[in-house]
């Protein structure tokens, strides 16, 4: 959904379906601006502030939700990567697997921390 689609929904009153946290949040506050606005508690110069402030807020919730996203994939690759070099360390107990498996924990707190 998209930013005006939200800012339309805002103002007509309807919440849309589906909206992640930050969406919502944009909803909410222009919601309670439109609704403000229309009964002449604030100023439309004071709307459009209004309006301003509550769109950097939702970038910057929308750039925190997209973060810890990626920081669950990032966290559930190094899971897998992990668990494929400790398992063929399993089934297979030598020194090129058990080389394999410790390049592979020291290269993925390498790449981890570059990251």
């Amino acid at each position: 959904m998209t930013t005006n689609d939200i800012l339309i929904a805002a103002d007509q009153g309807t919440e849309p379906e589906g909206l992640d946290p930050a969406e919502r949040l944009l909803w909410c506050r222009m919601r309670e601006v439109y609704r403000a606005f229309r009964a002449g508690e604030i100023s439309k110069g004071i709307g459009q502030d209004c309006k301003v402030a509550a769109l950097a807020e939702y970038r910057q919730a929308s750039n925190r939700l997209r973060q810890g996203t990626e920081a669950q994939h990032r966290m559930a690759w190094i899971w897998q990567e992990l668990e494929r070099y400790s398992s063929a360390y399993r089934k297979e107990r030598s020194l090129d697997t058990a080389d394999a498996l410790m390049q592979a924990v020291y290269g993925l707190q390498e790449r981890r921390a570059k990251g």
